[in-house]
């Protein structure tokens, strides 16, 4: 990358993020998927993700830990879970520009189009860490504050978040989405221990994905 665009890039950090890097590589890695590079992980944000998802829930906890000094544990972690799940974090990540400026390998630009929530929603865990590596755990949870609460917390009542924290804590694992085309809209199959558990069509890939989370929810409550 020449200077021009770093610098370009570090611009639209301080703008988006609300932060200025002071190791541009940290930035540039936060936003380098694994498919643009191979298997160096010194060189993808696949480490950067897995310190930024700590990061984050941790700052999202003592955010709301603070905001909210009367609510209860319970109430705590469903906003919690509303705020980090991949959904939630895609959303904001192509709000902020993060999905046209994540580098992907040429095997991802098609699911890129077609909206990828699992790529974009691990750069912008992947930016959290970055900014903690570079500045701290102050100026993450300042970044964490500005790109997720200055949008206000989501109302906990999709299938998806649900259906994610009940799979979390029961499997330790997160339910797999499969989505393909149909004429005028979509199909998403999710898929938890390797079992087909849902199915759902809608006009867009999240309308599809929170049918087929309302199939999966009903029938491990069914289990129960």
């Amino acid at each position: 990358m020449n200077r021009s665009n770093a610098d370009e890039l570090a611009e639209w950090a301080q703008q988006a993020l609300g932060y200025r890097f002071a190791e541009r590589g940290l930035l540039l890695q936060a936003l380098t998927h694994a498919s643009f590079v191979g298997d160096s992980e010194r060189d993808h944000n696949g480490r950067l993700e897995f310190l930024g998802d700590s990061i984050l829930n941790a700052a999202v906890s003592n955010l709301l830990f603070r905001r909210f000094p009367t609510e209860p544990e319970g109430l705590l972690t469903k906003k919690r879970v509303a705020m980090v799940c991949n959904e939630h974090l895609s959303e904001v990540g192509r709000e902020l520009g993060v999905a046209s400026r994540v580098r992907v390998g040429k095997s991802m630009e098609a699911q890129m189009a077609q909206g990828n929530e699992t790529v974009v929603a691990d750069a912008v865990e992947a930016l959290v860490g970055a900014v903690f590596l570079d500045g701290g755990f102050g100026d993450a949870q300042r970044v964490v504050e500005k790109i997720l609460f200055s949008r206000g917390i989501p109302e906990y009542s999709n299938a998806k978040g649900l259906l994610q924290e009940k799979v979390v804590a029961r499997f330790g694992e997160l339910p797999v989405y499969h989505r393909r085309s149909l004429e005028g809209g979509f199909e998403s199959r999710v898929v938890i221990k390797g079992q087909c558990m849902g199915v759902g069509r809608g006009r867009s890939k999240k309308e599809a994905d929170q049918r087929a989370a309302r199939e999966a929810l009903k029938l491990l409550e069914g289990e129960q």
